[in-house]
């Protein structure tokens, strides 16, 4: 039975400004920690490194307590191999 397991722990800042009365903008940072886990019966593989990531967007309200939030959201990690620091791997995710 393979069994994978990532965990990505980050840090996130949120900076939000108004354009309007009804739209805000806002922009996201973060930075983390990322490790990934293989189990295959007794073999094990672990990857861990840094990430980082960011996001720009829009808040439109609809109501003081309703919102459409339209944006981009970039993150990138590479992870080095628990065995060998030569083997690396790099992710990169866009939402």
């Amino acid at each position: 039975m393979k069994k994978y397991t990532p965990c990505i722990c980050r840090i996130p800042s949120h900076l939000t400004t108004k354009v309007s009365n009804l739209i805000y903008n806002t922009l996201q940072a973060g930075l983390g920690y990322a490790e990934a886990t293989e189990k295959y019966d007794i073999d094990e593989e672990s990857f861990s490194g840094y990430a980082f990531g960011g996001g720009l967007g829009l808040a439109y309200f609809i109501t003081g307590n309703i919102s459409i939030d339209p944006g981009i959201q970039v993150t990138s990690t590479k992870l080095t191999y628990s065995e060998d620091a030569k083997v690396r791997v790099s992710y990169t995710a866009t939402m």
